[in-house]
């Protein structure tokens, strides 16, 4: 019930906002209560946008931002700008993972025990753009999961073998890799808005 309860909440603080803003974001995506988006209108109008939006319900909710100028953790996916101007996506892992995964000696059936390995391998694939990343991300996920007694020898994380670009399906219009120079671009994630300036 509390995400549905916080989806209709977020709806009604989003019907207010849009009534509110003069300038809005270009794009605005949101999960529950993490909001990802595009600001367009320069740093002044975003810093008043966020006023806003924390003026609106002053007493129940507060939001912050950070500014980076070129890395957006939203979720589970940390997205990067290198200094060409390419995106990169790769595992954002929070500071407050605590590696508890169920235990293999658990009273739980072996599917559930093994997909938690291999679902938990098919992500880090579907999310980590760069190779060296998926190995390096995988070489912990092995090490997380043997400290949970989980076997070697059932190393689903080493199966998932299905290439990356059959994991994720993109719509055309977003599998370019390469932002022009000289847009500005911000992304709101749960702790806050995060700032992303290429060129």
């Amino acid at each position: 019930m509390a995400p549905g309860y916080a989806c209709l909440g977020m709806g009604l603080v989003e019907d207010k906002l849009w009534k509110s803003c003069p300038l809005k974001p270009s794009e605005w995506c949101r999960y529950i209560g993490d909001i990802w988006g595009l600001w367009p209108h320069g740093n002044e109008a975003f810093i008043s946008f966020v006023g806003i939006l924390n003026n609106l319900y002053p007493d129940e909710l507060e939001y912050t931002y950070e500014f980076d100028f070129n890395t957006i953790n939203f979720l589970d996916i940390r997205i990067q700008r290198s200094k060409e101007g390419f995106l990169s996506t790769g595992l954002f892992v929070k500071p407050t993972f605590k590696n508890l995964y169920l235990r293999y000696d658990s009273y739980h059936s072996m599917s559930t025990l093994d997909n938690i390995a291999y679902g938990q391998a098919l992500r880090i694939k579907s999310f980590c753009s760069d190779e060296r990343d998926v190995h390096r991300n995988l070489t912990d996920l092995h090490n997380n999961l043997s400290e949970r007694s989980y076997p070697s020898s059932k190393s689903a994380i080493w199966d998932s073998e299905k290439e990356r670009l059959v994991l994720i399906q993109l719509a055309n219009e977003y599998t370019s890799t390469y932002i022009s120079q000289g847009v500005e671009l911000y992304g709101f994630v749960v702790y806050g808005l995060k700032h992303i300036r290429i060129g």
